[in-house]
């Protein structure tokens, strides 16, 4: 089912609609406009906090064929083909054995590079940036919270029960870690100071 039909097909929902209709002045006509914007906030959350690509996987790819376009030009050249490092003091071009040419080395290099597996992430100096939005639960009581106070027009009294069974509603929470009506009248104080 979608957030849509999850929504209208939820006793709590109508609940909060009722509580808005008689306590809070709500008219019949914004129900549905008000219920559209509620179902689409999921999906603008996940939106806004996609993951951002792996750098480590877009610097090793770079790196590697970077790697595989030197082997190329250096296979190429007559003398650079023949390219081997003897020991840690110098590069020869006569044959040795058991000594790879620089570009095997480069192609093995690139090779590994790109292979997948998590365990070379560990060793790898990439740091993942914190993402700094709000977390699903504080952007959708917010952002329900906003919903219902600009289409009350700056109510007097916060429709803070139908604002918590709204998110309920949206956040189908495990036991125990549902909306509070303290959590919400804490979203609705905050509101009210940045108007």
């Amino acid at each position: 089912m979608t957030t849509w039909q999850i929504l209208i097909n939820d006793p709590l929902t109508w609940k909060a609609i009722e509580l808005l209709l008689d306590r809070g002045g709500l008219c019949e006509e914004y129900v549905t406009p008000i219920l559209r914007g509620i179902s689409g906030l999921p999906e603008i959350w996940e939106s806004q906090n996609k993951e951002t690509p792996d750098a480590r996987k877009d610097r090793r790819h770079i790196l590697a064929h970077k790697m595989r376009l030197l082997a190329i030009a250096m296979e190429s050249d007559p003398e650079a083909r023949h390219y081997r490092i003897f020991d840690h003091t110098g590069i020869t071009t006569d044959p040795i054995e058991d000594k790879p040419t620089i570009t095997d080395i480069l192609k093995f290099t690139a090779e590994d590079l790109e292979k997948k597996g998590k365990g070379r992430d560990r060793y790898d100096a990439y740091v993942p940036t914190k993402t700094t939005s709000p977390g699903r639960k504080p952007f959708v009581q917010r952002e329900i919270a906003k919903i219902l106070f600009f289409a009350l027009n700056n109510p007097d009294k916060n429709p803070i029960e139908a604002a918590r069974l709204l998110s309920n509603v949206i956040l189908n929470p495990i036991p125990g870690e549902e909306v509070t009506p303290g959590q919400m009248k804490s979203v609705f104080r905050e509101l009210r100071k940045k108007r």
